[in-house]
């Protein structure tokens, strides 16, 4: 519900994936792009999926902004091994554009399991 919510009021005109609580649908969301700041992402894991937007970078995770992260809304690094390229979407109605990607840093653990 995190990221329906944030597209939907933000860009009101955007359409967003026939069930959008099933965060793997939001790979059909917009168009497809290369990892950029701001960009939907999902990612599969046992249970089904997670979907969030993209923050920053390191070596080796992406930060991720994202709601139900443990049990609260966040940012937290996802490991970049858990992602493909069609886990990642930008928005159709919006100007698509290179957006650096920010360099980030946490002592903290990647996230396991978004739930």
């Amino acid at each position: 519900d995190f990221v329906e919510t944030a597209i939907r009021l933000a860009l009101r005109d955007e359409p967003v994936p026939v069930n959008p609580y099933w965060a793997l649908n939001w790979r059909e969301f917009g168009i497809r792009t290369l990892p950029t700041y701001g960009a939907v992402a999902s990612i599969k894991r046992p249970e089904g999926g997670h979907v969030c937007f993209i923050m920053g970078e390191d070596a080796t995770r992406y930060y991720c902004a994202g709601g139900n992260q443990s049990n609260k809304s966040c940012v937290v690094p996802i490991d970049k091994s858990r992602f493909t390229p069609e886990s990642f979407r930008w928005p159709a109605t919006f100007p698509t554009r290179a957006i650096t990607m920010p360099r980030m840093s946490s002592s903290d653990a990647s996230s396991r399991n978004e739930a």
